[in-house]
């Protein structure tokens, strides 16, 4: 329970609609929360048959939960819920996954009547399986969605509860995928946005992590949790979604040889490069602008809120080196509680190497390093030691475009700028600082096994996203 007291993610609290006093009237809405996802598949797959529930999460920090509700999404009533993880989605056959939700029309006269006595909150949870041995579809049950994102049922539903005059509504995303989150933040297909009070984060909880939600939402725990990828408005715009095999149809990706025969085995085409995540989305921004990104990024990875705030300063700048080499070094950073209650904070230090136009790829910003405080009083204060290793920083030049005849892990000379941020798009107060690499760095052996780092693919024809194509004719 304690990594999901740490992991759990508050990503809004529209103003303070958090944290709920006890006693607090709940009615928890959506089908999978009679089951929510303990964990994935394989190696992955959680034992769920002791697990704490959702509604043992709720009563046990003094919420109050609607039982007409509560017993209707556990009964046929609510319909058969969503399927179990498939075990074909590996074999090559076009499948996709429904999300169980109940359609609006299974919603009695007697279910709709609980609500007026338990109207305080609206928690709304979606769920998504996933796990060890299989890949997620880009196609869903429904014609023209993909899995992750909303389907007609949660839409209706949200709009349904939006409705029905509760005092605040919560969505929970019980997911360990990222998924579509824009309509937490736009208006979306007659869900108001700033009708959503709340949003949590709770990916798998094993048996016992879901009794975290009810402590953060009760605020016993301050949540501390950031997200380890970007929440994005539209997954299908990101050329990663592109290049994800062709797997709506069936063999679709299933690698060929030459003489177009089957090689008997599947593959992905990384032809995005290393504009993958944060890096795609935050490369882009540099050159598109904030507007862009605003449209684009719902969520920045290492996002997450607290019930409180915090400052963060750069201590003994003095003592930091003047150029950068091949040497590790640390750098103190001083992080202040400056609100009213007691809470963890997290700074993340993030790297920016020289770009040379035509040359070795490199992303804006490049995280280095991260830390956590402990429980900090408010006025108190922590300082956390970030690791600074150059090695982080270096790219793989495999066709040697910097031009210095070497094909390996590279550090270009010039400027490199480092920062303390909150998430990878903001930066924590002036805490950034610049060291000089004058002349470039190539290391080649790995500096942790001493192997020899070479080329081992050197006739690849597949094309790669560059700046230039990237920034021009991307999508």
């Amino acid at each position: 329970m304690k990594l999901a007291e740490e992991g759990i993610v508050m990503l809004k609290n529209k103003d303070n609609a958090f944290p709920l006093p006890s006693g607090t009237k709940v009615s928890v809405f959506g089908k999978n929360s009679a089951g929510i996802v303990y964990g994935g598949s394989g190696s992955g797959a959680v034992d769920s048959s002791k697990a704490k529930t959702l509604h043992d999460s709720l009563t046990a920090v003094g919420f109050e939960v609607n039982p007409e509700l509560e017993a209707f999404y556990a009964s046929s009533a609510s319909g058969a819920g969503r399927p179990n993880n498939p075990s074909d989605l590996d074999s090559g056959k076009s499948v996709s996954l429904e999300t169980g939700e109940t359609p609006l029309s299974m919603y009695t006269d007697k279910v709709k009547s609980s609500y007026s006595s338990y109207n305080d909150l609206a928690l709304v949870v979606l769920s998504r399986i996933g796990g060890e041995g299989f890949d997620l579809p880009r196609t869903s049950a429904e014609e023209g969605k993909h899995y992750l994102e909303l389907d007609k049922n949660e839409i209706d539903m949200i709009k349904h509860v939006q409705a029905s005059g509760f005092k605040k509504v919560a969505i929970v995303i019980n997911s360990g995928n990222a998924f579509e989150l824009g309509f937490t933040k736009t208006d979306y297909e007659g869900i108001l946005a700033d009708k959503i009070d709340g949003v949590f984060l709770m990916p798998g909880t094993g048996t016992t992590g879901v009794m975290a939600l009810g402590e953060i939402l009760s605020g016993s725990v301050n949540p501390s949790g950031h997200t380890v990828d970007t929440y994005a408005t539209d997954f299908t715009a990101a050329p990663s979604f592109q290049n994800f095999g062709d797997n709506s149809k069936d063999n679709g990706d299933l690698m060929l040889k030459e003489d177009g025969t089957s090689a008997g085995f599947y593959f992905v085409d990384y032809e995005e490069n290393i504009y993958v995540g944060y890096r795609y989305y935050e490369t882009r921004a540099a050159v598109e602008g904030e507007t862009w990104y605003q449209n684009n990024v719902v969520y920045p990875f290492g996002y997450g809120l607290s019930y409180t705030s915090f400052s963060y300063a750069l201590v003994d700048q003095d003592s930091l080196p003047t150029t950068l080499t091949t040497e590790e070094f640390k750098v103190k950073v001083k992080v202040t509680n400056t609100g009213t209650k007691a809470g963890k904070a997290v700074a993340q230090l993030y790297g920016h190497a020289p770009y040379y136009a035509g040359k070795i790829e490199k992303s804006e910003v490049q995280l280095v390093d991260f830390g956590k405080t402990s429980l900090l009083e408010p006025s108190a204060s922590e300082v956390l030691e970030l690791n600074v290793n150059p090695y982080y920083m270096a790219s793989y030049d495999y066709k040697d475009q910097n031009g210095d005849g070497f094909k390996g892990y590279t550090l270009d000379s010039g400027d490199y700028t480092f920062s303390v941020r909150t998430d990878a798009h903001t930066l924590a107060g002036s805490t950034s600082f610049q060291l000089n690499l004058p002349s470039t760095i190539k290391y080649e052996k790995d500096p942790v096994t001493d192997t020899v780092v070479k080329n081992l693919y050197t006739d690849n024809k597949e094309r790669y996203l560059d700046s230039d194509y990237h920034l021009k004719t991307l999508l």
